[in-house]
């Protein structure tokens, strides 16, 4: 071989490595979409992609945190729905025992009514993800609403009511005068004996005095919690069993379950179930109040999420003007590299087959 083609020979093979480098770096670009060297190709530039990837990733960040607010809410919503079906019913239950007045219809309603308190505490104690829902700020206070041991502390409420009415009575039955009383703010007297002085007989302090309720029902926190949803937006994320709606129908249920409805005088148990109706009224008007809200949360949650969807969508799009290639110019550029790897190869095949002796 001449000094002339092995000099040919070694430009050739400088060619075909620098071909093949750029075809490499032009596939790698078709597989991606991106230049091959984004800092490399920007320069300058790579900051401002940098900075569009990074607020990309928070408003995704943010709109996956929207979503699992929304998500607990909505459970909270179908607890609140599954609590407003169970009170119409308990609703329609109360007024067939005022009406119809006999044994087995009360004893229907006494079932329903610790069924409902059951189905209650189901609904006030879901939880999701470790959190419990109607906890307020206090999400991992695990029982959140405990029926059992509120409904035990109204029944003895209630047996020391009756005791003492009877004793102020001479032994007679409660008076509708001595249930009102009792049923509402304790404050009448009986026969010149206020049975109510120095003595808790008042029921509806067993579940609207605070003291009584975080002490026999209710764990949760008053204060609720509140999350972030967008920039300076929050959202309170939670509800707590404090409120007034809960401790109404608990109030319901638990003075027709743990009453003797059937120990007492028509005229008193008359006052009992017109009692029961209306707490349990206010009740369901309560509950119907926090699913507008919940329902008013739920609508900004879904608006923040879309203008959150909008700014994520203008960061990738401004960082795809940057670093995205155009699909068909890398296809042409492999293309070209590819003819001219071959056309290399062949010439640098036949500078390599060039022999002296063949021209001897």
């Amino acid at each position: 071989m001449t000094v002339s083609s092995l000099s040919m020979s070694n430009s050739s093979r400088t060619v075909i490595q620098r071909l093949q480098l750029e075809l490499a770096k032009a596939e790698k670009e078709t597989g991606t979409l991106r230049h091959a060297d984004v800092g490399l190709t920007l320069g300058g530039q790579t900051a401002a992609t940098v900075s569009f990837r990074s607020q990309e990733a928070s408003f995704k960040s943010q709109i996956t945190s929207n979503k699992a607010v929304a998500s607990n809410l909505e459970l909270v919503d179908d607890s609140l729905t599954s609590l407003s079906k169970n009170a119409e019913a308990m609703k329609a239950a109360l007024g067939s025992a005022i009406a119809i007045k006999d044994t087995k219809t009360l004893g229907t309603v006494i079932d329903q009514a610790k069924s409902s308190l059951e189905q209650m505490a189901g609904a006030l104690n879901i939880s999701f993800g470790g959190q419990s829902l109607f906890a307020g700020a206090n999400t991992g206070a695990g029982v959140v609403f405990d029926q059992a041991g509120g409904r035990a502390a109204a029944k003895t409420n209630f047996d020391a009511f009756v005791a003492a009415a009877k004793a102020a009575n001479g032994g007679g039955d409660v008076t509708v005068a001595q249930m009102n009383a009792y049923l509402e703010n304790g404050a009448l007297p009986s026969q010149d004996v206020d049975i109510t002085v120095g003595n808790p007989f008042r029921f509806s302090s067993q579940t609207a005095d605070n003291a009584n309720w975080d002490a026999n029902w209710s764990n949760a926190s008053d204060t609720q919690m509140t999350v972030s949803i967008g920039d300076n937006e929050t959202v309170t994320a939670s509800l707590s069993a404090n409120d007034t709606a809960f401790r109404k129908l608990a109030s319901t249920y638990s003075m027709i379950a743990s009453f003797d409805l059937a120990g007492l005088g028509q005229e008193a148990r008359n006052a009992v179930l017109n009692k029961a109706v209306t707490e349990l009224q206010a009740g369901i008007d309560g509950v119907t109040r926090i699913q507008a809200d919940v329902g008013f949360r739920l609508g900004r949650i879904e608006a923040a999420n879309e203008r959150l969807t909008t700014r994520m969508d203008t960061a990738t799009k401004s960082y795809g003007s940057l670093e995205d290639v155009d699909p068909a110019e890398v296809a042409l550029r492999v293309n070209n590299l590819l003819t001219q790897l071959q056309a290399t190869a062949e010439v640098t095949g036949r500078i390599r087959s060039l022999n002296i002796l063949d021209y001897l």
